[in-house]
């Protein structure tokens, strides 16, 4: 990639497809390969066995394949159940793929289910769940897309900057003779000129890379396979779904035929995408949206593109809108940048474009982000070791997955945490304190500055002791400062500081090297931690100067203090002396230092924010009355969380995760957990900040029901996620994430207070058993009139978490449920009723209501697990 070489190296043509449509192709047994994948196999006894041809009358050419599913042949990775001929697929468009099969086994669950695959192209889990009933045919479809490569489709400038992104491009003159050869001829194939190899500063097969990316196969093979589903691990995360994975659901499955068959085009403009490239922006900064468009309708159109961002119940604003033509087959891509006004509402962003022809919309296609001046209000994490996982609903053939996170935590990023932020020498790999391994202040920077680009707020990790040799050296140089510490021997100071000063820099000359893994780098031993007190300056200036320093070296947007309360003053030291200071002048001790802290590193940085790993043991712990909301307000009053998280401050629950797997606690009981969230949530509105859960395994959330009750009682109860993704959900193409990014205002602003004694304010016309009275809030809007929040919940089939073996759902309601709820006092009309849709993706749908005898009455269309409606009153 560093070779000299001229610039006329590189030359490009254009990719040429073949036109016309492809018929429809049915495969049934005779064509059905179910062999040759196990054949082979150590146990191919075994996995044959599995199958059997049954004559059955109802399919279509008399006979099936039938498949047992076999626990054992799952447990370490998917089973092939039959594959078909590859299909031609010549030109770009459309396709789809329709399996007609039935299944024996337990309904309405999420234990099994029966993978459909478009080669790499798109692929669908059919659940239990998904089948109207057992033993009874219905047909299932998939759609995937082939289109021209990326090189072909998008804007020479877009497409450079993906391949650098995907291929790692760095070498600066390679990357500009790519960009001269992509600007001499646009949106055409590089090819390869043999003759003049050694000049060139790619290689045949970069050049063939390059030319692939996002470019379809000539032939597609479709297969069905069971998922692979391990159980039964006492592990948190052993399981295939996690420590919920549900056990096999799926006796046998039976397959009639695969069809392929290649779309029909709409005679319209399609929008392929419109991208968001900041997932969180504060007010009066600047989004940026790409719309990606495509036209296949046979004939060169022109159109209007149209811009809107909706926020709020039922706030719209049009940014503009922009003629557009596109020839046929061809491709556009348009930037379009948005200055967020400073009064623009805060909280979720629906941003649609929409193609506008002769007046009416044909195609529109929708993403979402959050609008806020503080990210811990809106906070959703971003995590991309399970951002994998959770398409499990999300199957477009096209248009990305949103990505809604905005908030990313470094951990550990520091040599000694309180006793020292920055490291001795900033230009050299250091130590980190709270961890193994070792760190740069130029790679810190570098990752921050990635996720900046995503619209991702950087936050560091700060233990509230002191880690590392020096936290050691502090002890013992100035013990009057240290309130405490844990008990290690000699060996681990010396065994940490002999690996950081002899055997790393040894590594690094390559005269260090492990027997067991030459390539890793020194192991060393943890050390701490040392609590230093509060009572003394030099500490609490040691961690203020310190973590201006460490954002300026960096450029961090936020702490996130672990382990313990920041700033905290004792009142005796590790010798033994007393300092004769009362509770209550400790307390404001602390209060005194945290306000030094919040004043100077916001002086130096505005918007700098902060969280903290804590949570008050009353609010957690079992209530006398969880419906005392009074009593929650009462208990936060005078703790130093209250001042901690107010003006939109936030705590991080590690202590949740650890507690509701238990079975002795008391959120072990699914509705006392929602019971547990909206208690502790009624303390943290009233202090003005925000809470979080984090759980006790950190890879996401799964496909599974507790899983789905998981992440909706937290946020229907009023908090947030913490250090994981929200997952997909049953309700909805896309995970709960996006969900809770629309619609964040209506559960975590605290200005919403929880709506008290539901039972009496609401009831519902239905024969279910479904939960109304346990989530809900109230607030006094802007306008002057006032909302409520009412969730509607089915509950899930088991008293408790960790018990739904095989994956029960409760049966979805199908038919409206009435809803009649009294109007406040002092309020006698209502501005509208708002259904805050789930499904298939997150919308505000205005519902039909009716006013009488001092209430109103509305219905919601169906429900599966949760649907929320919010209610707006005026005077």
């Amino acid at each position: 990639m560093g070779r000299r070489f001229d610039l006329w190296c590189l030359t490009v043509v254009v990719w040429l497809g073949i036109a016309g449509a492809v018929p429809a192709v049915d495969f049934t047994l005779a064509e059905f390969d179910y062999k040759s994948a196990h054949e082979k196999a150590e146990n191919s006894v075994e996995r044959l066995r599995v199958y059997r041809v049954v004559e059955d009358e109802k399919a279509s050419t008399g006979k099936a394949l039938q498949v047992s599913l076999s626990k054992q042949l799952i447990a370490e990775e998917p089973f092939r159940i039959l594959s078909v001929p590859a299909v031609d697929t010549p030109s770009p468009g459309l396709y789809r793929v329709t399996v007609r099969m039935k299944v024996q086994g337990m309904m309405n669950t999420l234990g099994s289910g029966v993978r459909i695959l478009a080669g790499d192209r798109n692929a669908r889990t059919v659940y239990m769940n998904e089948f109207e009933a057992e033993d009874s045919y219905q047909e299932f479809s998939l759609d995937f897309e082939i289109r021209e490569g990326d090189i072909v489709a998008r804007p020479p400038a877009v497409f450079l900057e993906m391949a650098r992104g995907r291929l790692n491009l760095k070498d600066e003159p390679a990357v500009a003779a790519l960009k001269a050869a992509l600007e001499a001829r646009p949106n055409q194939e590089l090819v390869f000129d043999k003759a003049r190899e050694k000049e060139s500063p790619f290689t045949e097969q970069q050049i063939a890379l390059l030319n692939s990316l996002g470019k379809g196969p000539a032939k597609v093979t479709v297969s069905l396979d069971f998922p692979a589903g391990k159980t039964g691990q006492t592990s948190a995360m052993a399981g295939s779904r996690g420590p919920s994975t549900p056990f096999p659901t799926l006796r046998r499955a039976t397959v009639d035929w695969v069809r392929v068959e290649r779309l029909p085009e709409p005679d319209s403009l399609t929008v392929r995408e419109v991208a968001v490239k900041y997932a969180w922006r504060r007010p009066g900064e600047t989004q940026q949206f790409r719309v990606w468009l495509h036209n296949r309708s046979g004939a060169d159109k022109s159109a209007t593109l149209r811009l809107t961002v909706r926020y709020g119940l039922d706030g719209s604003l049009v940014l503009g809108e922009r003629p557009v033509a596109v020839a046929d087959g061809g491709y556009l891509t348009l930037d379009w940048p948005w200055e967020v006004p400073k009064d623009h509402d805060r909280y979720g962003q629906e941003v649609e474009a929409a193609v506008v022809e002769n007046g009416k919309v044909t195609d529109a296609a929708r993403s979402w982000f959050a609008v806020h001046p503080k990210v811990t209000a809106v906070l959703i994490p971003y995590n991309d070791s399970v951002h994998g996982l959770r398409p499990v609903r999300y199957r477009h053939p096209y248009t990305p997955l949103p990505n809604v996170g905005n908030y990313y935590e470094q951990w550990a990023p520091t040599p000694y945490d309180s006793a020292g932020l920055v490291p001795e020498d900033i230009e050299k790999p250091f130590a980190r304190g709270n961890s193994g391994g070792f760190l740069t202040i130029a790679g810190l920077r570098e990752t921050v500055a990635g996720y900046h680009e995503r619209g991702v707020f950087c936050a560091f990790y700060l233990e509230g002791h002191g880690t590392g040799c020096r936290s050691w050296d502090l002890l013992l140089d100035k013990p009057e400062q240290v309130a405490s510490f844990a008990i290690q021997t000699e060996e681990f100071y010396l065994k940490r500081k002999r690996c950081v000063e002899v055997d790393y820099p040894a590594f690094l000359r390559g005269e260090w090297t492990n027997p067991a893994s030459p390539e890793r780098e020194p192991d060393y031993p943890h050390t701490g931690f040392v609590m230093y007190n509060g009572l003394f300056k030099e500490p609490v200036d040691r961690v203020i100067n310190g973590t201006i320093e460490f954002c300026r070296l960096v450029g961090y947007d936020g702490i996130r203090w672990d382990s313990c309360l920041p700033f905290q003053a004792w009142n005796r030291d590790i010798l033994g002396n007393e300092y004769g200071k009362t509770p209550d002048e400790l307390r404001q001790i602390q209060l005194d230092n945290f306000a030094r802290f919040r004043q100077e590193v916001r002086a130096a940085n505005p918007n700098f924010e902060w969280r903290m790993n804590g949570g008050i043991g009353a609010l957690m712990s079992k209530p006398e009355d969880p419906f005392d909301f009074a009593r929650a307000r009462a208990i936060i009053e005078n703790d130093f969380h209250k001042v901690f998280v107010a003006d939109d401050g936030g705590i991080q629950e590690e202590g949740w995760g650890h507690s509701y797997l238990n079975f002795p606690d008391y959120k072990n009981v699914c509705l006392n957990y929602l019971r547990a969230v909206r208690y502790e949530s009624a303390a943290y509105k009233y202090a003005g900040g925000h809470h979080a859960h984090m759980h006790s395994y950190n890879n996401g959330m799964f496909y599974t029901p507790d899983d789905f009750y998981k992440q909706a009682f937290t946020l229907l109860g009023g908090a947030h996620m913490d250090s994981m993704n929200y997952g997909p959900f049953p309700d909805s193409d896309l995970d709960l994430g996006v969900y809770a990014a629309r619609f964040g205002e209506f559960f975590w602003d605290p200005k919403l207070t929880q709506l008290e004694k539901i039972d009496e304010k609401v009831s519902l016309d239905t024969d279910e058993d479904l939960w109304f009275a346990e989530a809900g809030f109230e607030k006094e809007t802007a306008r002057g009139t006032r909302l409520y929040v009412l969730p509607i919940i089915n509950p899930p089939v088991t008293e408790r978490w960790q018990q739904n073996r095989f994956g029960q759902l409760p049966a979805p309601v199908r038919k409206p449920i009435g809803v009649r709820v009294k109007l406040p006092p002092g309020y006698g009309k209502v501005r509208g009723v708002f259904l805050l849709e789930n499904s298939p993706f997150p919308a505000v749908k205005p519902l039909a209501f009716k006013v009488d005898k001092g209430a109103v009455a509305y219905e919601v269309p169906e429900l599966h697990i949760f649907k929320v409606a919010a209610v707006e009153f005026e005077r």
